[in-house]
């Protein structure tokens, strides 16, 4: 069943919102890097550098990607550190690029990659080299593989762009035009430049990438969660007896008898119902002063508290491993005084704005990182408790349990606090530099605070399982 962390006390504010931003993008990007490279020009002239960096991002077209440009650094022409307008020395910056697969060799699926200037009629970059000015215009094709192999964490695809004395290696696709690079040096009219980068391309946070190819023609970039919701469902008609599975909880195999084989494991859009209904119970947030202002979300010395004495939920499954859904909290206390969100009927009612859930793992266990659904603002709750005002901003990540290895219309996530009241679990596998973690932005008197909750969510739905 599908499972969403109870997160209405989810209280973040300013200091944490670069972090929320960092987990909560809405591309994820897949990273390439590589170590030293060169371009040569026709005439010889050599221009190095020791890392070439750059994020992608898919675009809508199923073989190509793009990126708001390459970073190199340690760039250096004859000994000369050469920069970019603005730039520190040894770095150059090139223009946003858009990168294309296409086929070298159909048959043999060899696959290629190029890269050129998103807008064609801007250089790919410009930049000097003491006091000598550089310009590089035009595209360049790499080859890229291995093609049909799905790679997770830990692993990479290989894109390399090779060049002898100024000539590219490879200079076409298979039926297409010629491309190259060309260069000019302190205006003094362009020239042939070879490429030479090595480079590793690295799968999105939390999520497998493969290169689709096939010799009909198909070349595509597939990336998919590495968690999902899976669904246990009938078999058609016309599969009838083929399933794996007797029962629907997809528990007891099939031996090939008559009337077996009557279940498959499916996807989450093959659930009857997606929609799923919680229930907590005493949930607290303490409010804090870190003991360590460089790392806020360890915890510290406890200034306040807001204790509910239950709470409901009601949300959706949205995707192969995302959910949304809102959570009112009643008879919520602070310091003896209600806390109520505006436009709720009973007083102690605090009601979250739309949160969105997404599966990830937290030290080799299953859990749901959740925030706000609106990333414009990043406010998960309003409310008030008689005078004071609270906004509350962030993510959190909750432990998921109940359906993580056997199908389960019910799942308990839990949240949990550390002595000092630093909330449990702040670092997610898929972005272990970034940690989630909760602020109150309370008025008066305007403070920003750390926050840890304590709250375990029973939530009940439709058979499904997290794979």
């Amino acid at each position: 069943m599908k499972r969403i962390p109870i997160v209405g006390l989810c209280l973040v504010a300013a200091f944490a919102m670069s972090a929320l931003a960092a987990a909560t993008a809405s591309a994820k990007p897949i990273v390439t890097a590589t170590g030293a490279g060169s371009e040569t020009f026709s005439d010889g002239t050599t221009i190095s550098w020791s890392i070439d960096a750059e994020v992608l991002e898919k675009t809508t077209a199923k073989g190509q990607l793009k990126t708001t440009g390459n970073v190199f650094t340690g760039v250096e022409l004859k000994g000369a550190k050469c920069n970019s307008a603005g730039a520190a020395e040894g770095v150059v910056k090139t223009a946003p690029l858009t990168a294309t697969l296409g086929f070298i060799n159909k048959a043999t699926l060899e696959v290629g990659l190029e890269m050129k200037s998103t807008n064609e009629k801007e250089p790919l970059a410009k930049y000097t080299c003491g006091e000598t000015a550089v310009e590089t215009k035009g595209a360049v094709i790499g080859t890229i593989g291995p093609v049909n192999t799905k790679i997770g964490p830990g692993e990479h695809l290989t894109q390399q762009f090779t060049q002898d004395e100024g000539k590219q290696e490879i200079t076409h696709f298979e039926g297409g035009p010629t491309v190259g690079l060309e260069g000019q040096i302190d205006g003094g009219g362009f020239q042939a430049v070879g490429f030479q980068d090595p480079g590793e391309i690295k799968a999105p946070p939390g999520e497998t990438l493969e290169i689709h190819a096939t010799t009909s023609g198909t070349l595509e970039i597939v990336t998919e969660p590495l968690l999902r919701y899976a669904s246990c469902v009938k078999v058609s008609k016309a599969n009838k007896g083929k399933g794996k599975w007797n029962d629907k909880l997809c528990s007891k195999a099939s031996k090939g008898g008559l009337k077996e084989g009557e279940y498959e494991e499916g996807t989450w859009e093959q659930l009857k119902k997606k929609t799923f209904t919680g229930k907590n119970g005493v949930s607290t947030l303490d409010a804090y002063i870190p003991e360590n202002e460089a790392t806020p979300w360890a915890g510290g010395t406890v200034v306040g508290s807001i204790t509910c004495k239950n709470g409901k939920s009601a949300g959706q499954i949205t995707g192969p491993n995302t959910s949304t859904m809102t959570v009112t909290f009643a008879s919520c206390t602070s310091e003896g005084k209600k806390c109520t969100s505006p436009g709720e009927a009973t007083h102690g009612d605090i009601k979250t704005n739309l949160l969105e859930s997404e599966l990830v793992m937290v030290g080799g266990k299953v859990a749901e990182l959740v925030s706000a659904a609106d990333k414009e603002t990043g406010e998960s709750a309003e409310f008030s408790c008689e005078g004071l005002e609270v906004k509350t901003f962030g993510s959190l990540n909750g432990l998921v349990t109940g359906d993580t290895e056997q199908f389960s219309a019910t799942s308990v996530q839990t949240f949990s606090v550390n002595a000092k009241g630093g909330q449990n679990d702040p670092f997610t596998e898929e972005t272990p530099e970034v940690p989630d973690f909760l602020v109150s932005k309370s008025t008066p008197p305007g403070l920003n605070l750390p926050s840890g909750e304590n709250t375990t969510s029973t939530l009940k739905g439709e058979n499904t399982k997290i794979v």
